[in-house]
C-alpha cells in the first residue's frame, strides 16, 4: 500500500506479511537509514513494543517507510482491539483519557490497526465506523476532528457525503505529549480532483496527478496536521 498527500512532500510506502515472527531485520534496516535520521536506536524501547504487538496474536505484521522532510519507520498490525488492549496501547499518552472518552462517546469503534515508530515515540491508531448510516459514519469520523483538531469546513464536509461506501476509517498519530495529526478516509478515488484544492490551499499538483495516474485508487482522506489540511490518496500496488 502506498500513500502521497495533495503537498506531494511525504509518501508512505506500507508492506503486509503474513504470519512472521522473526523482527531481525527490524535493527538491520535502521542502520542503514539511521544516517538520515539523527537518532540512536532504543532497542529496550523497541523491544517493548514489538512485545505488545506480539501479545495481541496478529496474522497480518506490516511495516511502514516514510519518506519526506521526515523519515520514519515502524512496525505494525492488522489486529482489532479490545478496551484492554487500546488502553495499553495508549499508556503514557497524555491524551490517552481523551481518546477513549471520544470512543465511548462515539459507539465505540473499532481499533482495527496500531503501529510504533522505530525511530521515535510516534504511535498511530486507526479506527474502523461501519455499524450505522453512512451519513452517521461520516458524522462519527468527523467529530474526531472537531474534538482534537479543528472542525472541517461544509465544503470539506459535503465533499466526504458522496462516499461510495458506508463505512470510515478515522486515524490519530500521536506520541506521548499530544496528537500529531487526525486523518479521515473513505471509499471515493473518484472525488480527487475535485477534492484537492478545496482541501489543500499549496498543492503540488504535477506530483498529485502522477500518483493518481499511475496507481489504482483504494481510498481518498483528509489529514489535518500542525502545517494545515492536505488530501492523501491510499493505493495498493
Amino acid at each position: 500500500m502506498v500513500s502521497l498527500n495533495s503537498h506531494g512532500d511525504t509518501l508512505i510506502i506500507k508492506h503486509e506479511l503474513d504470519g512472521l515472527r522473526n523482527f531481525n531485520m527490524i535493527k538491520s534496516f535502521y542502520t542503514k537509514i539511521a544516517p538520515f535520521t539523527n537518532k540512536q536506536f532504543d532497542y529496550a524501547s523497541y523491544q517493548s513494543k514489538e512485545n505488545f504487538l506480539i501479545s495481541l496474536c496478529p496474522l497480518t505484521i506490516y511495516f511502514y517507510l516514510k519518506l519526506g522532510d521526515e523519515i520514519d519507520f515502524g512496525i505494525g498490525v492488522e489486529k482489532p482491539m479490545d478496551r484492554k488492549q487500546m488502553a495499553s496501547f495508549l499508556m503514557n499518552c497524555t491524551e490517552a483519557s481523551n481518546i477513549s472518552s471520544w470512543a465511548n462517546l462515539n459507539n465505540q469503534p473499532i481499533p482495527i490497526s496500531c503501529s510504533f515508530s522505530v525511530i521515535s515515540k510516534t504511535r498511530f491508531i486507526t479506527f474502523y465506523i461501519f455499524d450505522g448510516m453512512k451519513n452517521q459514519n461520516i458524522d462519527r469520523g468527523f467529530s474526531l476532528f472537531e474534538d482534537f483538531g479543528a472542525p472541517l469546513s461544509k465544503e470539506i464536509e459535503n465533499m466526504f457525503r458522496i462516499s461510495t461506501a458506508d463505512e470510515v476509517y478515522c486515524s490519530l498519530e500521536f506520541d506521548e505529549k499530544s496528537i500529531r495529526a487526525i486523518s479521515l478516509q473513505i471509499q471515493n478515488t473518484d472525488a480527487c480532483d475535485r477534492m484537492v484544492d478545496i482541501i489543500d490551499n499549496n498543492p503540488d499538483a504535477l506530483k498529485w496527478n502522477a500518483f493518481h495516474s499511475l496507481l489504482p485508487g483504494k481510498l481518498i482522506g483528509a489529514e489535518l496536521t500542525s502545517d494545515g489540511f492536505v488530501l492523501k490518496k491510499i493505493s495498493t500496488l
